[in-house]
């Protein structure tokens, strides 16, 4: 079959954009939604599938969703079932497709290329300002920066080489307004409440063969800066928070329930992930009427290197005369997954730069907490929440499995008349995940309640970091000749730099709690079947560069 090839380079100012801007006396709106650059490329019956895209040093590409909504009441974000704000549904998009045998191990190739070395920044922000009333602000990046290479029978790969700038940011922003109600003695002054809302839902993501291929890798090369961000910032009102009630049931069968919301939240659900799949494929050996076709297995290989700088960071900020409650997450910061089926798996990350995952809390009102309360017959029963929460739930984590992919079947018989399918051949890899730091690696979340009234702030990192190594074990052969097979497993971390794990909660109030918890600093698993399992981690100093420092704060 045929190639299919799209190789676009930019050298100028590239920018793909919109913006929603409403201004109203009364109700102002805006809602802005933006899709950036897709590229697609198809190749059947043995041929390549190539994509590749550069962004060259003094150029810039840009995609951008902006949304402003002025007026007494302001919605950047949700109106009753219409969703605005500013949202970016996809960045940039790669995809490639190959399929077909050809006469050399595997068939066609199928490949993703992204060279930066200007500027690319991919960025949804959203500011509600209410004169007089609430603001409402929804800010969100679908995925910015998306990788995904399928090759049935040939090898897939998908790599980002970043020298430049590469920013992923969601931003939102309310600002509540004022109002005075009545005359003479009687005027009041009401304030609005405000709502923010940031998330970023994927950063970075490369995916190979996640439907199944033979050979792949996802590659990722960072000397430049790598920011992905999601900031929301809600004030200027009564409540930065919202308390919602559902009711169910009558008379002495009823039952309400309470939760808070909190008023800025600010959420990156996966900065940078890689997940490579490998299989079995078949190739044609020899030539003419002598040719037979064989089984071979690839493998997924999921690897970067940093020599830069690479930001991943919730920072969610909350302000309110009344309440106040604030929330910052990051579910997965860097998520290698590397699974192959015959071959060989490695998850691997080289860092002699800086890696910072982040996630920042802040609450300041009269009240910097909340409550979930169930009302019943038979009473109230309340569970304090925190006015300011960062969470980071895995900070880096690595999986590299490697299962045997049986060849061989042969049936034998069994006592009761039948048969039964013993394996008589099989392939078997390894599975290897490392971590080389000589840079800096931080991991943290910081939560800071401050209020007049009571105060809670908890901070918590689940998993810093999480290294994990499975290797399948298979018993090709029936009776005397049966014996077990299978790859080896490793999971090693070697610091000669800085590697920093922590959680810090700090409250102030006239009744103030603070929590702070590392669940598990370093965790590493290595299991095999049938070979080897080794786990390593060494703090040692380089010669002649000075101190090695591995810091846990928090309770471990």
């Amino acid at each position: 079959g045929g190639d299919a090839t799209a190789n676009p380079t930019t050298t100028g100012v590239l920018t793909i954009g919109a913006s929603a801007h409403a201004l109203a006396r009364d109700t102002a709106a805006a809602d802005a939604l933006v899709n950036g650059i897709g590229q697609r490329a198809s190749a059947t019956g043995g041929g390549d599938a190539t994509i590749t895209m550069s962004n060259t040093a003094d150029a810039s590409i840009s995609v951008l969703a902006n949304a402003t909504a002025t007026g007494s009441e302001a919605f950047a974000a949700v109106a009753a079932t219409t969703v605005r704000g500013a949202r970016v549904g996809t960045g940039m998009f790669q995809a490639a497709f190959a399929s077909g045998v050809g006469t050399a191990p595997g068939g066609g190739n199928a490949s993703v290329t992204l060279t930066n070395d200007g500027a690319i920044n991919i960025a949804a922000n959203a500011v509600a300002n209410a004169t007089a009333r609430s603001a409402f602000a929804l800010g969100n990046v679908g995925v910015g920066v998306i990788q995904n290479a399928t090759a049935t029978n040939g090898q897939a790969s998908a790599s980002l080489t970043n020298s430049g700038t590469l920013t992923i940011s969601a931003d939102a922003s309310a600002a509540a307004g004022s109002r005075i109600v009545g005359v003479g003695a009687t005027a009041t002054t009401v304030l609005g409440d405000a709502l923010a809302s940031a998330s970023v839902a994927t950063g970075i993501g490369q995916l190979v063969n996640l439907n199944g291929g033979l050979g792949g890798s996802a590659v990722l090369n960072n000397s430049g800066t790598v920011n992905i961000t999601a900031a929301a910032n809600a004030g200027g009102g009564a409540n930065a928070a919202l308390n919602t009630t559902s009711s169910f049931g009558t008379g002495t069968t009823a039952i309400t329930f309470s939760s808070p919301i909190p008023g800025a939240e600010a959420i990156v659900h996966v900065g940078i992930g890689q997940i490579v799949n490998a299989g079995t494929g078949t190739a044609l050996v020899g030539a003419g009427a002598t040719a037979t076709t064989g089984t071979i297995a690839g493998d997924a290989v999921a690897s970067q290197v940093n020599s830069g700088t690479i930001n991943i960071g919730a920072k969610a900020s909350a302000t309110g005369t009344a309440q106040a409650m604030a929330v910052a997450a990051v579910s997965a910061g860097d998520v290698q997954i590397a699974a192959a089926a015959g071959g060989n798996a490695t998850a691997s990350i080289s860092n002699s730069g800086t890696l910072s995952i982040s996630a920042v809390a802040n609450a300041t009102g009269g009240t910097a907490q909340g409550a979930f309360s169930t009302v019943t017959a038979a009473g109230t029963t309340s569970t304090l929440a925190p006015g300011a929460l960062a969470v980071i739930v895995n900070g880096i984590r690595q999986v590299a499995a490697a299962t045997p992919a049986v060849t061989g079947v042969v049936a034998v018989p069994t006592t009761g008349g039948g048969t039964t399918a013993a394996t008589t051949a099989a392939l078997n890899g390894d599975a290897s995940v490392t971590l080389n730091n000589s840079g800096t690696i931080s991991i943290g979340a910081s939560a800071n309640a401050v209020a007049t009234g009571p105060a809670m702030a908890s901070a918590a990192v689940f998993t810093g970091i999480s290294q994990s190594a499975f290797a399948g074990a298979v018993t090709p052969g029936t009776g005397a000749t049966a014996a077990i097979a299978g790859g080896n497993a490793s999971a090693s971390l070697t610091n000669s730099g800085t590697i920093n794990i922590g959680a810090d909660a700090n409250a102030s109030g006239s009744a103030a709690a603070a929590n702070a918890g590392v669940g598990v600093g370093i965790g590493q698993c290595a299991a095999a079947g049938a070979g080897s399992a080794n786990v390593s981690l060494v703090n040692a100093t380089t010669p002649g560069t000075g101190t090695a420092t591995a810091g846990f704060v928090g309770a471990i």
